[in-house]
């Protein structure tokens, strides 16, 4: 869908143009169930042709392992296994609210990891985006917020506007200069 691809778009642009010459920038995305992850996991690939790639999914196995062969890509069950092993950009955060923070952290947790183990240029986590909302509490929300601050990662929260009229009108706009 259109506010999808935008909102994929958006988190392509804070974490593409330090390195988008080079090579592609390389999005994860937590949570690949049907509700909302796949439709991330579609957008990104949608957008490869622009210098995105999606780089791998985290879920439940025995939820991702058919999506990540679909998609081709690897799937991991833990985000910090996942963000110590891959050189990823950004990564999008679609769990339940509850695991927001705990996956963030991981996601953090494991740059770093991989930035000690390999060195400063193999870790460019740069910006994740996280479904609303943030999180389930307001502290949990904060903790998150620092957390980005501390590790210099730029949060974006996903809060679609596709029913809003002014967004229906921006896409009317939008496909008419097609």
């Amino acid at each position: 869908p259109f506010w999808l691809k935008f909102r994929t778009l958006c988190l392509y642009l804070l974490v593409a143009p330090s390195h988008a010459l080079l090579m592609p920038t390389r999005i994860a995305v937590v949570g690949a169930g049907p509700l909302v992850g796949l439709h991330h996991c579609n957008a990104v690939k949608h957008l490869t042709s622009t210098g995105v790639e999606l780089a791998c999914i985290c879920d439940l196995p025995e939820h991702a392992a058919a999506t990540a062969a679909q998609l081709g890509v690897p799937c991991y069950s833990d985000a910090e296994d996942m963000a110590r092993k891959e050189r990823l950009d950004g990564v999008v955060i679609a769990t339940p609210t509850h695991l927001h923070l705990p996956v963030f952290e991981k996601c953090i947790i494991g740059a770093q990891a991989r930035r000690t183990e390999f060195g400063e240029g193999s870790s460019t986590l740069k910006a994740v985006l996280v479904e609303k909302p943030i999180c389930h509490d307001l502290g949990s929300a904060w903790r998150l917020v620092q957390a980005a601050e501390a590790a210099g990662v730029k949060v974006l929260v996903g809060h679609q506007r596709r029913h809003s009229a002014y967004v229906r009108k921006a896409r009317e706009v939008v496909q008419d200069s097609d």
